[in-house]
């Protein structure tokens, strides 16, 4: 019998025996989409949960200190000279507390007690602009305000979407009093152009930019905003630094006594992470061992069940003079066909289920009231492990049930029936 003739007749035979099959199928295809369904799930939930972490910039090292002086900067930037390719600025940190009226009324949610506006003051020219987490920021700038690199003049600012949100519709300016840290008495009168809006630059990264998305944030110029000038604020000090090799440069940081908070290293958190993976990769595994021994066990049971039901037919075809070889061929195909058309039924309703889950996980906010895009993944390696779970439960399960075909006894069954 040819080829094709073959897979026609076992075709026919699927469809025949369609209600045995369908029974079968459920189990097939429960255990198959078991696996899967855990494999994407566990996948998906580590990228979802570190992505933020590994968009970031490895090199991306801040230091943070009380010292807001020229000469801890100095002191910095000439040990970080020793190392090579490293680039780094210093800009300045206070709040401004509210006190004026420029904030929408309409939102009352925007002028909270006590509340304010984080302000960074930034150096004539930065390389980048990056959140407290290392996470990197991208500024999208007002028409007619483009400009090469990132610089502010004296009166421009740039403003986070969290500070435009509180602001009426459409305002190129905030003008604003606000209080002081030390004097009650004290009011700053704050008027300036906005130049353009931050943005986290990689939606991916809202993991890491929490804090910058919900606090109202205003980048100015070091030229006016300073302890100089405004020395009734409190001030402290950032230096954002890249480098090829942030490990000694978190070493530095730790070495540049009391004054000097933690340093904020991306590769820090990025290694911790793929620590995390590594662990649950290995856990994965144990659990998708298990999984397979237990689907095995499953599908032996199923197909028994079976063969229980067509030993008749496969009598039949033994006493009309089928040989072991045909037998053989038609079972393999026959539960080719079924295995493989239950692994793709099983492969789109994993993929319905995902994409269902994934609308819902969009549309449900987390513990802050915030939305977050929620993104299907699965790893090579877990592919890897389906696919040769999968096909060697269909390969084995399909020899193994054409070979107990073989072994029905002919007279016995035929004589039974």
């Amino acid at each position: 019998m040819r080829p094709l003739r073959r897979l026609g007749h076992a075709a026919k035979m699927v469809w025949r025996n369609k209600k045995r099959y369908a029974f079968l199928s459920v189990t097939i295809v429960l255990s198959f989409s078991l696996l899967l369904g855990y494999l994407l799930y566990a996948d998906s939930k580590n990228y979802n949960n570190y992505k933020g972490v590994f968009a970031c910039d490895r090199g991306i090292v801040i230091l943070s200190t009380v010292d807001k002086s020229s000469a801890y900067w100095e002191r910095v930037d000439r040990l970080l000279e020793k190392i090579p390719d490293t680039h780094a600025y210093a800009m300045l940190y206070s709040s401004l507390p509210f006190i004026g009226n420029a904030i929408d009324l309409a939102k009352p949610e925007g002028r909270i007690e006590g509340g304010g506006i984080s302000v960074y003051a930034l150096p004539q020219q930065v390389f980048g602009l990056y959140d407290g987490f290392g996470s990197t920021l991208g500024i999208e700038w007002r028409e007619g305000e483009e400009r090469e690199g990132i610089r502010l003049g004296p009166g421009e600012a740039l403003a986070n979407e969290a500070l435009l949100s509180m602001l009426p519709e459409g305002a190129t300016e905030l003008d604003e009093a606000f209080g002081s840290h030390t004097d009650q008495d004290v009011l700053h009168f704050v008027k300036l152009k906005l130049v353009g809006t931050v943005k986290p630059k990689d939606s991916g990264a809202e993991a890491q930019s929490r804090q910058q998305n919900t606090q109202p944030t205003l980048y100015v110029s070091r030229a006016e905003f300073n302890p100089t000038e405004l020395p009734d604020l409190t001030w402290s000090q950032r230096i954002v630094i890249h480098s090829p090799q942030p490990e000694k440069v978190y070493q530095l940081g730790k070495g540049l006594g009391p004054d000097t908070w933690e340093p904020r290293a991306v590769y820090r958190d990025q290694d911790r992470a793929m620590e995390q993976e590594r662990q649950d990769a290995r856990i994965k595994a144990i659990l998708t061992v298990g999984l397979f021994l237990l689907l095995g066990i499953n599908l032996y049971s199923s197909f028994s069940n079976a063969l229980n039901e067509r030993k008749f037919e496969i009598g039949v075809k033994r006493a009309i003079g089928a040989g072991a070889p045909q037998i053989v061929g038609q079972f393999t195909l026959e539960s080719l066909l079924v295995l493989l058309g239950d692994l793709a039924l099983s492969v789109a309703l994993v993929t319905g289920a995902g994409i269902a889950y994934k609308f819902f996980m969009e549309r449900t906010p987390d513990d802050l009231g915030r939305f977050h895009v929620f993104t299907l993944y699965i790893t090579p390696w877990s592919v890897a492990m389906f696919a040769v779970c999968s096909l060697s439960l269909t390969v084995v399960f399909s020899l193994l049930f054409s070979y107990q075909a073989t072994r029905v006894q002919v007279i016995d069954y035929l004589k039974g029936e």
